[in-house]
């Protein structure tokens, strides 16, 4: 079995291995550029041959299954949920429980970048606390607009508040999770959300917007949802997230992470698609 992973780079090669070698193979598709229409011209024969000779196909999210469909890659009965794991065994709840505001510590990990995003949760930010020792932002995560992105910060005076921290490795990364009360992803379009996981893992409640990840990831009980490029909803959310953050259980919001996307469940999705392309393969 051959396993690819987005057919807009591995598609059409692994159709040739498959053909040479006689191996089934599957594809697993993880490019935002569906949602986004974003796929350049030439490419399109090669992504439409991976999609058209696999022996199973994957998205996910539910968002990116919506979108392959849209552009008549495959039906949608024909492609399967696989949502990415986390590392749940290093995205850990903290070794002590989280102290309480104020100030009320929002964190958000991701790139600093026009997808991403962060100018409309700097934004929302200032506008959701606008006394100084309300809460304080942390934004872990580099990228090609920061410079932009602190001028932006500075103008909205929101400066002293606002932390960036740039690239971390991964452990930095869990800690400041565990530092933080509230995690928040701000993206125009996502097909997972492989940040707001990891943050549920070590018990946080979450802000996202409905980029076409989140939407099967996040519940009531694990946080809310607003739309894109809104700074008067997601302040809103920040608030309310503000308000109630106490009320959401830490275990039950990493139960939900180990349930869906933890290892086990992993496997055993992966091991049923590798099972089902051996009996549709010739």
């Amino acid at each position: 079995m051959i396993h690819a992973h987005s057919a807009r780079w591995a598609g059409a090669a692994t159709a040739r291995m498959s053909d040479a070698f006689g191996v089934p193979y599957v594809l697993t598709e993880h490019f935002s550029g569906f949602q986004r229409d974003a796929v350049v011209p030439w490419r399109w024969p090669l992504v439409e041959t991976g999609f058209r000779h696999a022996h199973g196909l994957a998205a996910v999210s539910s968002g990116l299954k919506d979108a392959i469909a849209k552009h008549g890659l495959a039906a949608p009965e024909d492609v399967a949920v696989h949502p990415n794991p986390v590392r749940t065994a290093l995205f850990t709840p903290p070794p002590d429980e989280r102290p309480a505001p104020p100030p009320f510590r929002v964190v958000t990990v991701t790139g600093l970048n026009d997808r991403k995003d962060v100018g409309t949760l700097l934004e929302a930010f200032a506008q959701a606390f606008r006394r100084l020792d309300a809460a304080v932002l942390k934004i872990v995560g580099d990228g090609p607009r920061r410079e932009a992105l602190e001028e932006q910060s500075r103008r909205l005076g929101t400066d002293s508040r606002v932390d960036f921290r740039g690239q971390l490795d991964r452990t930095a990364v869990r800690e400041a999770l565990w530092e933080a009360h509230a995690f928040v992803l701000p993206s125009r379009h996502e097909t997972f959300g492989v940040a707001l996981v990891e943050a549920m893992a070590t018990g946080l409640p979450v802000v996202a917007t409905r980029c076409g990840g989140p939407e099967d990831i996040v519940t009531d009980e694990t946080g809310c949802l607003v739309p894109t490029n809104d700074p008067d909803a997601l302040a809103e959310a920040l608030r309310t997230m503000r308000d109630r953050w106490a009320s959401y259980d830490p275990d039950r919001i990493r139960a939900s992470v180990l349930d869906r996307y933890g290892p086990e469940p992993f496997v055993r999705r992966t091991q049923s698609f590798y099972r089902r392309a051996r009996e549709a393969s010739p």
